[in-house]
């Protein structure tokens, strides 16, 4: 038995994947990006606007509710609408996001535009997350080898924003802002246009 188990395992490797679940991945580390400079929007805030402690303080707070309904949206909609679909909006919503809190200094506009950045990363997640799932539904060890491929791309990408802050945030984390969302949008186009013809 175990030897059935193991020999199944023996050879499989990231070529092997889907080429469905090598594109989740490359959208993963590119969210990992974005979502990596989200975590850090604190210090975007303290350096690139007049908020004060308790505005950032609420704004990060704002983060929070979008990224817990955005986990719960994602949860409703997967299996109801097109992964493509689901993942090209999530896209667009981070991208317009990064580019309007860029250009902003309301305050007001920055809650609105901060929730809708948290609802986006995390309908992504949940999104691909479930896809991983319907992808590798009939062999366990891909969806083994896709998750830890998703978790190294993904710290990958943290690290990546961490590089884009360090390089970027004294004097241009706006234009960071900017390039990411930006790349996000155009992501989220070309998601759209895929989903458009094989529909």
């Amino acid at each position: 038995m175990s030897s059935t188990v193991s020999s199944s395992k023996v050879g499989f490797s990231f070529r092997d994947l889907p080429v469905t679940c090598k594109l989740l991945l490359a959208l993963s580390f590119i969210e990992a990006i974005g979502g990596g400079l989200s975590y850090h929007i604190a210090y975007f805030f303290s350096v690139s606007t007049n908020f004060n402690k308790l505005n950032i303080g609420f704004l990060g707070f704002a983060m929070g509710i979008g990224a817990i309904l955005g986990s719960i949206c994602g949860g409703y909609v997967t299996g109801k609408a097109q992964a493509k679909g689901i993942i090209g909006a999530s896209f667009l919503l981070m991208g317009v996001a990064f580019v309007i809190l860029a250009k902003v200094s309301s305050f007001h506009l920055s809650v609105v535009f901060v929730l809708l950045m948290g609802f986006g990363i995390n309908l992504f997640i949940t999104c691909s997350n479930s896809s991983f799932l319907q992808i590798s539904k009939n062999n366990n060890h891909s969806l083994t080898i896709a998750q830890s491929y998703k978790n190294a791309l993904e710290n990958t990408g943290g690290i990546v924003a961490m590089v884009l802050i360090m390089l970027l945030a004294q004097n241009h984390f706006k234009l960071a802002m900017t390039l990411v969302g930006v790349t996000l949008i155009l992501f989220s186009i070309v998601i759209f246009k895929i989903r458009n013809q094989q529909s």
